[in-house]
């Protein structure tokens, strides 16, 4: 078995085989599956110095093109370093559903619609649309990990109102909402009422 050394996590990504008009890709040609934007696998061995709560059996959740392909024993495997880790897939104690748990910096933003008309109500087409750049934080993660292995925890909280950097983050879409996950140094201002 593999062991992460340093910060490292070792993955084995999900695959994901289409058959289309059964037609059958062939193996080179499949990708690792992803959700929109991310890829995701499950955690086979987390470094000693990796700061995230991650244990052998989570569904880790990571930038797409990062990590460096290892073939053991005839299995596939990846090492994905921290920075390119964006949460891990938990089961909602409330419903039983699957959410996603940023880690670390990461938090999980809902952006709020931009407007539908404007004042004099005349309708925007979306093709026109500024994008979003305000949102409902709606999960976090523990905090920025420091040189010395302190945890800085976030200023912001779940439930708070945020103005981030317009194209900062990379956006995902989960049962047809569309959320952005950013880190905080990416949040300009937390709205106050």
């Amino acid at each position: 078995m593999l062991q992460a050394q340093r910060d490292n996590v070792i993955v084995v990504p999900v695959y994901q085989k289409k058959v289309a008009d059964l037609i059958h890709i062939p193996e080179n040609a499949v990708k690792y599956k992803q959700y929109d934007g991310m890829v995701y696998g499950r955690v086979i061995s987390v470094g000693p110095e990796c700061k995230f709560e991650l244990v052998p059996g989570d569904i880790m959740i990571w930038q797409r093109n990062e990590g460096i392909k290892i073939i053991y024993e005839g299995v596939e495997y990846l090492r994905v370093k921290p920075r390119a880790i964006y949460g891990k897939w938990d089961i909602n104690k409330i419903g039983g559903d699957m959410i996603i748990q940023p880690l670390g910096d990461r938090i999980l933003i809902k952006p709020i619609k931009a407007e539908e008309k404007t004042k004099g109500g005349i309708f925007i087409p979306d093709t026109v649309k500024e994008k979003p750049h305000e949102g409902e934080v709606i999960a976090t993660g523990k905090g920025r990990v420091l040189e010395n292995g302190d945890v800085e925890p976030l200023e912001v909280k779940v439930g708070d109102t945020v103005l981030h950097g317009k194209y900062s983050g990379t956006e995902i879409t989960k049962d047809g909402q569309e959320y952005l996950f950013i880190k905080e140094e990416d949040v300009l201002a937390i709205f106050k009422e």
